[in-house]
């Protein structure tokens, strides 16, 4: 399962036999878990890289507004 930045689904991999080992709703709860996950990871990766963001903005702001040595 891949997601983007955005959250939307951009990839999914279903081993070959899948369906047949586990039925449709085995794969279906497979999906979703792995969705699941997906989502986790994104909103992890979102998270540190607003903060990321917001200190590197605070860093840059405080040199603007040093007066020059």
């Amino acid at each position: 399962m891949t997601l983007n930045g955005y959250q939307w689904l951009t990839g999914i991999r279903i081993e070959n036999g899948l369906l047949k080992k586990v039925g449709a709703q085995g794969v279906a709860e497979r999906v979703n878990e792995a969705l699941q996950n997906a989502q986790r990871a994104v909103s992890v990766f979102d998270e540190q890289s607003g903060q990321t963001l917001a200190e590197t903005l605070a860093t840059i702001s405080g040199a603007i507004n040093q007066p020059p040595a």
